[in-house]
């Protein structure tokens, strides 16, 4: 679980519907550097993650898969990056060098898939996104996700 005070370094990773529990928790330590901050040559920070994972059941109850992968993104999910398998307990993710950034854990066909494809089991967004305005997909999207008659009353027929 997170600690308390620790809620900057500390992401929860929530179970998606139709799967009952499970759950983890992703901690962020900054990765360590010469410099005192480690920073990737786009200026992110760089972060080393661990999982801890819950209540995951055996893939082949999910339908025909055989592993658990751990995957991260931005938050628009391009680009996916493989950071490898997971199962329940703890798991080195590796280094993370986003600035804002989703956890995804899926049930695949292998363990050696280089591609998310399967069921998407856990997700999970970095501290970071708590910075997004919760619209942030309709503000992606632009104005076409508005209703018909909202056109109206911004042009002043309504």
């Amino acid at each position: 679980m997170c600690a308390a005070g620790q809620d900057l370094y500390c992401m929860h990773l929530d179970a998606t519907p139709g799967i009952a529990g499970l759950g983890g928790v992703v901690h962020l330590r900054l990765a360590p550097s010469i410099f005192g901050v480690a920073v990737s040559p786009e200026g992110a920070l760089m972060y080393d993650a661990r999982a801890e994972l819950a209540g995951l059941p055996d893939p082949q109850t999910l339908g025909p898969y055989r592993a658990y992968i751990a995957w991260v993104a931005t938050p628009m999910l391009d680009p996916i990056l493989r950071l490898g398998r997971v199962t329940n307990g703890q798991n080195r993710l590796g280094t993370i060098s986003f600035n804002k950034f989703v956890i995804l854990v899926t049930a695949e066909p292998s363990a050696e898939v280089t591609e998310r494809g399967g069921r998407l089991v856990l997700r999970g967004q970095s501290p970071s996104t708590r910075l997004q305005p919760a619209d942030v997909m309709q503000l992606a999207l632009g104005v076409a996700s508005l209703p018909q008659d909202s056109h109206a009353a911004h042009a002043g027929g309504g």
